[in-house]
């Protein structure tokens, strides 16, 4: 049993970039972008888990787990905190980290954070939406297992958004919110979902080559300020 893991949620059937996952940029897919930055969160080290459906349509996504030497979890389509806590039951992680397979700038130094916080200060939940003051993509979401398996009981509507029922009822956990030492940048996205956002992260790639995977979020929030990447 591993104290951290981090849970990369993921599916092939995006309604805005269908298969947007396994688009190629730059010769990797996507999803292999935010695989490197799970690789360099310490406290998770391999404990890294790739949670798709079971929908054969999603069978590609094991395929890439298995090519790259990291485990993961087929469950509900739906139900994503469903399949969130199937997840947690198989691999018996103490607390875990909530991942979305769009966001190639998520920060290893801020999950870092988190995750001391968590233990050193006894807390259920770290986030850093709460409020949002990073760009859309920068999400920090850590949390013990114990407490999401419980709160899952009493969702009524788990669907897509599988920490919704924690930030609504946030006061009945111990919960700390990390804030952007830049200021406000919640208008700023660096996420991939349409493909507006996949032509910019394209040329953000080719712009960083092969110092893409660690690309601080201040240094691509001051690349993408100054009109870099976007079409």
């Amino acid at each position: 049993m591993s104290s951290f893991g981090a849970i990369i949620l993921c599916r092939l059937d995006s309604q805005r970039l269908p298969g947007k996952a396994l688009l190629k940029v730059g010769g990797r897919p996507l999803v292999d972008f935010v695989l490197a930055r799970c690789r360099q969160i310490s406290a998770v080290a391999g404990n890294i888990v790739l949670a798709t459906s079971e929908r054969s349509v999603d069978d590609p996504l094991v395929d890439f787990a298995r090519e790259n030497g990291i485990s993961f979890f087929r469950g509900s389509t739906d139900d994503v905190a469903n399949r969130v806590v199937g997840c947690l039951e198989q691999f018996g992680f103490h607390y875990f980290v909530r991942v979305n397979a769009d966001s190639p700038f998520l920060e290893a130094t801020l999950i870092d954070e988190a995750i001391q916080r968590i233990e050193s200060e006894s807390l259920d939940f770290v986030t850093n939406l709460l409020p949002r003051s990073f760009p859309y993509g920068v999400s920090v979401e850590v949390i013990r297992s114990a407490i999401y398996a419980d709160a899952y009981k009493r969702m009524i509507c788990p669907g897509e958004f599988i920490t919704k029922y924690l930030y609504e009822h946030i006061h009945e956990f111990r919960y700390a919110n990390i804030a952007c030492p830049l200021g406000n940048h919640s208008q700023v996205r660096m996420t991939v979902d349409t493909p507006d956002d996949l032509v910019w992260f394209g040329r953000i790639v080719e712009r960083f080559g092969q110092g893409m995977d660690r690309l601080s979020y201040v240094d691509a929030l001051r690349y993408l300020n100054q009109g870099g990447g976007k079409p």
